[in-house]
């Protein structure tokens, strides 16, 4: 068995995709959404309150989790993973979880077989920046991916969830989640992507880029079309760093120069995200893979 993380910012479909995946592979999956250690409803009401009031952003989301349980269930599970033998398996019982589709606190049994993959669906989970700097005693997963798309469709979607179970509730959240659920999860995703294996991006090709404001609370976020890989490629811009195909595995330390560790961001779209990677991560090899059929 193994453990894979999916995290992405609220509203990008982690949920959906998670729940697909054991379509992909011939394994049994148990998916397992960290949503279920989210504090008491009535204390992320306070903060919402408060930042709607003030209009101040709050940009560390991921303390209205409870963390230590989190923490305590992963080790769990990595240990039984590590350790399992054939028909063993592995039960957890969380007391006041939190059962979205009910809206309030229940009991969750998390059962787990020898030989499943696990999969930690959440919006928040590198420790080392949820608990600013604590490193985990031994890796936790196996694969890191997030899941991304463009910020305003992110937004869009979370406030058509809202609009379908509590439209009165809409402008207020409009407000809380610029301030809050984006403010974090730049920070987060600033600090933390070093440590992804893999980005899966959702959005269509062709699909319009996306840039922030530089107060976040500004909801007139700019959009600005970009080009598909498949123009950027057929171009002929940036081919000094094409690698060509082949059915060998590549060099990479011929490649680049240097043994760095590498990561992989499939569909890269334009390239501005992987570009944006490297220079931020300057200590890390990124290479950026794309599909496209052959043309005569």
């Amino acid at each position: 068995g193994g453990m894979v993380l999916f995290d992405g910012a609220s509203g990008v479909g982690k949920t959906t995709f998670a729940g697909n995946f054991d379509h992909l592979l011939n394994r049994r999956v148990v998916v397992i959404s960290l949503d279920i250690f989210l504090s008491d409803r009535a204390m992320r009401r306070e903060i919402e309150q408060r930042v709607f009031e003030t209009k101040e952003t709050y940009d560390h989301e991921w303390d209205t989790w409870r963390n230590e349980e989190i923490i305590e269930l992963l080790y769990k599970i990595r240990s039984f993973l590590d350790s399992a033998e054939e028909g063993e398996r592995f039960s957890y019982t969380v007391e006041d979880a939190y059962i979205r589709e009910a809206g309030k606190l229940g009991t969750q049994v998390i059962d787990v077989k020898y030989g499943d993959i696990v999969i930690i669906e959440t919006t928040y989970a590198i420790l080392e920046v949820v608990l600013e700097g604590i490193k985990p005693v031994a890796p936790l997963f196996d694969l890191r991916c997030r899941i991304m798309d463009d910020l305003v469709s992110v937004r869009e979607r979370f406030l058509d969830r809202v609009r379908g179970v509590n439209p009165d509730d809409l402008e207020r959240r409009k407000i809380t989640y610029d301030l809050i659920c984006v403010s974090t999860w730049q920070r987060y995703h600033q600090a933390s992507q070093g440590y992804i294996d893999l980005f899966i991006h959702l959005g269509p090709e062709g699909s319009k880029g996306v840039r922030l404001s530089d107060r976040v609370s500004g909801v007139n976020s700019a959009c600005e079309p970009v080009s598909t890989a498949a123009e950027v490629i057929k171009s002929g811009i940036g081919n000094e760093y094409e690698v060509p195909f082949t059915d060998e595995t590549p060099d990479w330390g011929a490649v680049f120069g240097n043994k760095n560790p590498i990561r992989v961001e499939i569909g890269f779209g334009d390239g501005a995200v992987l570009a944006y990677l490297a220079k931020e991560n300057p200590d890390i090899n990124w290479v950026g893979i794309e599909y496209l059929e052959a043309s005569n």
